[in-house]
């Protein structure tokens, strides 16, 4: 669950996702735990995308028919939810047939905006620094602009707010143990089984050769002889027949075959 972001002043932590007041105060959250759960789960809603339906589905917390505007950045914004959204909730983004106005200001940088309730005008002005001259002046700014800086800024005070007093709550990390450990002297990680089947020094041996091995021989991957398990066949070949030289089952040793799926490459590392 725990996500890497360089872009974030904390690179490491936990993707929450809030709906959040303007005031900083929070109405209704999700976790994220990984894109194959964060599907919309509830068949009446529209399957739009994994950013969209996030708001999709936190958009249920507002009232609807009460004159709401919802606000949120590029990375939720998609023409088929400016469409859905239009029918429950007036919003604007940063980013059919509905009317949405398109809004393009060159600040320090160029900024889109996609609104189906406000437009670029009537026009206002900001103050900017001006390198060249020295000085402050007043520039045109769209009123999309300033009404979503206006009202954008809820989620950032909420992280402030939550930074003025921390909860004491420490993640943990859970170790994956190394396969070393099968020849270990330690009980506790030993096991016999695979120890006596061939020595550590044999097995380091064989899975720095791995690499050396012929793809060219394996089928196609549309073929019905393809192996998943080409490259590491003899490998497995071996330890399955000396495995049966060696290892002795016992009536409470049992292993359901139905169990055991191969699903592609493993994303754990050793």
């Amino acid at each position: 669950m725990k996500q890497y972001n360089p872009k974030k002043p904390h690179k490491w932590g936990y993707k929450n996702l809030v709906l959040s007041g303007s005031f900083g105060f929070s109405y209704d959250f999700e976790l994220y735990t990984g894109a194959h759960v964060s599907e919309t789960v509830d068949g009446n809603l529209p399957n739009i995308s994994t950013s969209s339906n996030v708001v999709v589905r936190l958009a249920r917390t507002i009232p609807q028919n009460m004159n709401y505007q919802l606000f949120f950045d590029n990375w939720y914004t998609s023409l088929p939810l400016l469409v859905y959204l239009t029918k429950q909730v007036e919003k604007i983004s940063t980013v059919d047939n509905v009317d949405i106005a398109v809004t393009t200001w060159y600040d320090n940088r160029v900024v889109n905006l996609v609104s189906t309730y406000v437009g670029s005008k009537p026009m206002t002005e900001v103050r900017r620094y001006n390198k060249k001259e020295k000085v402050y002046k007043a520039i045109p700014c769209p009123k999309a602009v300033t009404t979503y800086n206006s009202h954008m800024g809820g989620v950032d005070l909420l992280d402030a707010l939550l930074g003025y007093d921390r909860i004491q709550i420490r993640s943990h990390k859970f170790i994956l143990l190394s396969l070393e450990l099968y020849w270990s002297s330690d009980p506790a990680f030993r096991v016999d089984e695979i120890a006596s089947t061939m020595p550590l020094r044999r097995f380091k041996q064989i899975l720095r050769c791995l690499h050396l091995n012929d793809n060219s021989k394996n089928p196609a991957r549309s073929s019905p002889a393809y192996d998943k398990l080409y490259k590491i066949r003899p490998l497995v070949t071996l330890l399955n027949r000396l495995f049966q030289e060696n290892a002795h089952n016992s009536s409470s040793q049992s292993i359901d075959e139905s169990m055991i799926i191969f699903k592609g490459r493993s994303s754990l590392k050793q």
